[in-house]
């Protein structure tokens, strides 16, 4: 009986550590399962059980990376995720956004910037599709699509729809049209469209100039 007993105990020590892996002090910089938040995509938390685990920084915030679906997301001192779907890809999105400006996107699919300092919004979600700045500015567009320009998916261009140049203060600078999928290519043969995963497609022309394109 007693070898039962300490069986059961080692047991429920085990599960207790492993849930508790699952949502491991945010300052470790270490995944954390979806299970560890609650609520609708639109407005989710970190459970209560989990909150002593959110190490904050100065501002008051924590990035939670998760594991599956895969995201970056911020989040307050109450668990509130007040950024989603953090883009941190390249060099040119969080945390070293040029002009101190890195994309995020809604659950309803609409990207804006927000400010990589203080993860303030900075554009509201308002747009379709959102390039990373460049210097200045940066290119939106509503009304289109966004295709890798190479396998790796380290660049990329808007096709379709109405396009804009806007500021950091989201004042628009110019407006342009992104050209249509069999233009794409920018007078060579149409497009290829390869699909890399669920989110994202790579765009395969022939070869082309690559300063033609925007570094995503």
């Amino acid at each position: 009986m007693r070898a039962i007993l300490a069986a059961l105990c080692a047991m429920l020590v085990t599960a207790s550590c492993s849930a508790v892996e699952t949502c491991p002090p945010t300052d470790q910089k270490a995944e954390w399962s979806a299970s560890c938040f609650e609520g609708s995509a639109a407005a989710r938390h970190v459970k209560r059980e989990h909150l002593a685990n959110i190490v904050a920084d100065q501002t008051g915030h924590a990035t939670i990376l998760i594991e599956q679906p895969r995201e970056l997301v911020a989040v307050d001192r109450r668990g509130v995720v007040v950024l989603p779907n953090i883009r941190h890809t390249g060099d040119y999105d969080y945390p070293d956004g040029r002009g101190g400006l890195a994309r995020f996107q809604t659950a309803g699919g609409k990207c804006g910037y927000f400010d990589v300092r203080t993860f303030k919004i900075a554009i509201p979600a308002i747009y379709d599709q959102c390039l990373s700045f460049q210097d200045d500015a940066a290119n939106v567009c509503n009304d289109c699509k966004i295709y890798c320009t190479e396998p790796e998916c380290q660049s990329s261009k808007l096709v379709g729809g109405t396009g804009y140049a806007i500021d950091n203060r989201n004042k628009i600078v110019k407006r342009f049209a992104p050209p249509p999928l069999n233009q794409s290519c920018n007078g060579a043969a149409p497009a290829k469209v390869v699909k890399l995963s669920e989110a994202s497609a790579y765009l395969q022309c022939p070869p082309v100039d690559a300063g033609l394109f925007q570094v995503r």
